[in-house]
């Protein structure tokens, strides 16, 4: 062998790892560009339950106030009190439904809406741009002659749920909250700990995600931070959900402590995320929570 020959491998292979190392990058990057994306961009799910005359209700059409239109329920109750239960991720107006009716059954108005997704109104945000939604469905219910917006609560599960606490922070109109399975912040779950070579692929990954995430949606992850406006409800009080083997449930003690002493949470062992919701005892206690500190001044 030549030193010529041994040269031309050598270079052959630094311009293969070069290479190798360069399509690492790039691969790990458009991947959380693409996570990114299909989670802003997620398609439109409604799973076909729907109304009918065994309920009093209405269809509505509401004007965002951040562009677009939006549909919705609003379910007539009987005890003066109105729940409003925000789609989570992309719900269609129909997709909280088998956990808004037993409420009506219970008394209480409730109003159901469908998603950004749903609505064609954009990317979701997972949460925080979504408050704009709540903001217009109390405008809508402020209208109403049959509400009374002394006794409006709300009840949002999953990123719904991060959208309710940040929804009550703004909203002093909102008097109590039922947030469930949601999480505290989107950065603290994004900074996964991940150690040696693959941390450097996972930054880059992460760097992917939220750069994205901001072209898409306008604002960055710092803006899904449930955990740092929670304070702002007090003394509203606070109901948090979580199933043991969900995520957020590494999070939910520094959440309650952070809401301070008008918060309760209730863990369910053994539940993962969102599998406890068609429980008995689980619409039994969010609606007593709501019996409590919405009624109480009705009765």
């Amino acid at each position: 062998m030549t030193r010529r020959f041994l040269r031309r491998r050598w270079r052959l292979l630094m311009l293969f790892i070069v290479l190798s190392l360069g399509l690492s990058i790039c691969v790990s990057w458009s991947i959380g560009a693409i996570s990114a994306t299909a989670l802003v961009y997620a398609p439109c799910n409604n799973n076909g339950m729907s109304l009918d005359d065994t309920y009093e209700w209405e269809s509505f059409t509401l004007s965002a106030r951040d562009g677009g239109r939006f549909r919705g329920y609003f379910i007539h109750g009987t005890n003066g009190a109105t729940v409003i239960f925000p789609p989570n991720f992309t719900a269609g107006r129909n997709s909280r439904l088998f956990e808004a009716l037993p409420f009506v059954d219970a008394g209480y108005n409730v109003v159901v809406y469908e998603s950004r997704r749903c609505a064609n109104m954009g990317p979701l945000s997972l949460g925080y741009e979504e408050v704009s939604e709540v903001a217009d469905v109390l405008d809508y219910l402020a209208l109403r002659g049959d509400v009374d917006m002394a006794h409006i609560g709300v009840h949002g599960f999953s990123s719904a749920g991060a959208t309710a606490i940040m929804a009550a922070a703004q909203y002093p109109q909102i008097k109590a909250v039922v947030a469930v399975g949601n999480y505290a912040d989107m950065n603290a779950i994004l900074d996964a700990d991940v150690e040696g070579v693959r941390h450097f692929f996972y930054m880059l990954y992460q760097h992917g995600f939220r750069f994205t995430y901001q072209l898409w949606v306008g604002n960055s992850l710092d803006t899904l931070k449930p955990i740092e406006v929670i304070d702002q409800i007090y003394p509203r009080p606070i109901l948090l959900i979580y199933g043991s083997e969900e995520p957020g449930a590494l999070t939910s003690e520094a959440l309650m402590m952070r809401a301070d002493e008008n918060a309760t949470l209730w863990i369910l062992e053994g539940e993962g995320h969102g599998s406890y919701r068609r429980r008995t005892d689980y619409s039994q206690r969010t609606i007593a929570f709501f019996d409590q500190h919405l009624l109480d001044t009705l009765r």
